[in-house]
């Protein structure tokens, strides 16, 4: 099966129990609606999540708009599981920790390449959802539009609940390349105890 890295990312949050994507107007619409998402301008609608939801924001390359969407996370889903996925131009990939900085993102990942974009979403998603606290995910729109192939459907392909990959404090980010996986909370034997429990609960 074949998808987009865009639309893998949106599926693997409906899939973890989010159903709207809360922002202001975004560059992923399409890949939101085909997975029955519900798009919501925060700025002109009024926000009601269920008790068991898992917060998406879709943010815009502005620092400032982070900023106050982290807020908004804040008042809207209190310890509770939350991505902000932010939309970045390719020249922002090295200046992607000035977005976070400040910020305490339990993991968080650029993405500017297909070959490692599917692992590091299932890594972050799953730090998320294990720790129930905020994570970052920066992708530029011409990445998101990638076609990659999947083995057996979404979620199953390469790459998917791997325990492998480059595993680093979400403060690290300055000194890490564009595209390498910034996951902090977790070490690396930590992660794969997790990832062969849930093979066992499968």
């Amino acid at each position: 099966m074949s998808t987009t890295i865009g639309d893998y990312l949106f599926w693997k949050l409906a899939t973890t129990g989010a159903h709207q994507v809360l922002g202001r107007g975004t560059l992923f619409i399409g890949s939101i609606q085909r997975n029955r998402l519900s798009h919501v301008d925060i700025t002109r609608s009024n926000v009601t999540l269920t008790s068991t939801e898992v917060g998406v924001f879709v943010v815009s390359s502005d620092t400032s708009d982070l900023a106050a969407c982290f807020e908004a996370g804040r008042q809207y889903l209190p310890g509770r599981p939350v991505v902000f996925v932010q939309e970045l131009n390719s020249n922002e990939f090295r200046g992607a920790s000035d977005f976070i900085a400040g910020l305490p993102f339990a993991a968080a990942a650029v993405i500017n390449t297909a070959s490692t974009a599917i692992q590091q979403i299932d890594q972050v998603v799953d730090t998320m959802l294990y720790y129930r606290q905020p994570v970052y995910i920066g992708i530029a729109p011409e990445v998101a539009g990638v076609v990659v192939a999947l083995s057996g459907g979404c979620g199953s392909g390469a790459g998917a609940r791997t325990a492998t990959g480059y595993i680093v404090s979400a403060e690290q980010l300055n000194a890490a390349s564009a595209g390498e996986l910034v996951c902090s909370v977790v070490a690396i034997r930590e992660l794969m105890v997790l990832a062969v429990a849930m093979s066992f609960i499968r």
